[in-house]
């Protein structure tokens, strides 16, 4: 606590430089106008005893050291709010494990670019829990909704199906998400699914009540047109599209949540001025009792 102390004005200890001339040079009257019992003080002898002149001096120095002002910088930040939670259905079929969706690293599948995609959204707005689906011929929960977003990032980027199935389970998988869903706390629960071009995904996800979704269909730029039944999709071609889909969802359901971070000083004057009170406050009780004796 101490090391961090300092004195606001600390040139107001100049001011014993006032203290000391006037206790060398200004002398206590012996005629008093308002006062008519300074005759009676001036009767003792002028040196004050030593505990006396401890309690002036105790308490002028601690009158300085309040007029110095030490303070003490702090910060405050504020924990922000909670964001919505989110479970994503990651679909994981053999249609997903074709490559060239992004031109950097036309190697990779579909299904590790959405994986990657996961992990950074997830690493991007740590203030929402988070879960995971995968939608296989047997779907299954890979993470239960939780606000340890390293831990789940680390689980979303571990998802090595054994195989790619021919056939997904798209209804068991929405169910499983779902289900996760139902711990959700958070006012906003919102459902993420990012798949290949399957029309299944439309009617398993299209009576999800109070959960907010968004599906966002993977398919090759040369089969990029819509049609009415695709018309509930995101579409996207390229991990551009990827990017304008995660601004869209950041935007609509405000998952960018600021810190606010305060600064300001703790001052700590009263305790040397509530010393130097109590200082004075003795130090004239005593001498106005050895001027009544």
């Amino acid at each position: 606590m101490f090391d961090t102390l300092y004195f606001e004005y600390p040139k107001a200890l100049s001011f014993i430089v006032i203290y000391i001339a006037c206790e060398a040079y200004c002398k206590i009257r012996a005629q008093a106008i308002y006062f008519p019992h300074v005759k009676q003080l001036s009767k003792e002898t002028t040196q004050l005893s030593s505990l006396m002149w401890f309690l002036k001096w105790f308490g002028i120095l601690f009158l300085l050291l309040a007029l110095m002002s030490p303070v003490r910088d702090e910060s405050l930040v504020l924990e922000p709010e909670h964001g919505p939670d989110i479970v994503f259905i990651l679909q994981a079929n053999a249609t997903m494990n074709q490559s060239g969706l992004d031109p950097l690293h036309k190697t990779e599948t579909w299904y590790t670019v959405g994986k990657q995609w996961i992990s950074s959204f997830i690493e991007k707005y740590p203030y929402s829990n988070y879960g995971m689906v995968v939608a296989t011929d047997e779907s299954y929960i890979a993470s239960p909704l939780s606000s340890a977003t390293k831990a789940v990032q680390n689980v979303v980027e571990q998802l090595a199906p054994s195989h790619f199935s021919g056939v997904v389970d798209y209804a068991s998988a929405t169910q499983q998400a779902l289900r996760v869903l139902e711990y959700a706390h958070a006012k906003r629960k919102v459902l993420i699914y990012i798949g290949d071009n399957d029309s299944n995904t439309t009617d398993s996800l299209e009576n999800v009540r109070n959960v907010k979704r968004y599906n966002i269909l993977l398919v090759a730029e040369e089969k990029l047109e819509t049609d009415e039944k695709r018309e509930q999709f995101l579409m996207v071609s390229t991990l551009v599209g990827l990017d304008n889909v995660e601004q869209m969802i950041d935007k609509n359901e405000k998952l960018t949540i600021e810190k606010y971070d305060y600064d300001f000083k703790v001052y700590y004057y009263f305790y040397p001025l509530f010393l130097a009170f109590f200082s004075f406050l003795i130090y004239v009780y005593l001498r106005n009792k050895r001027g009544n004796r």
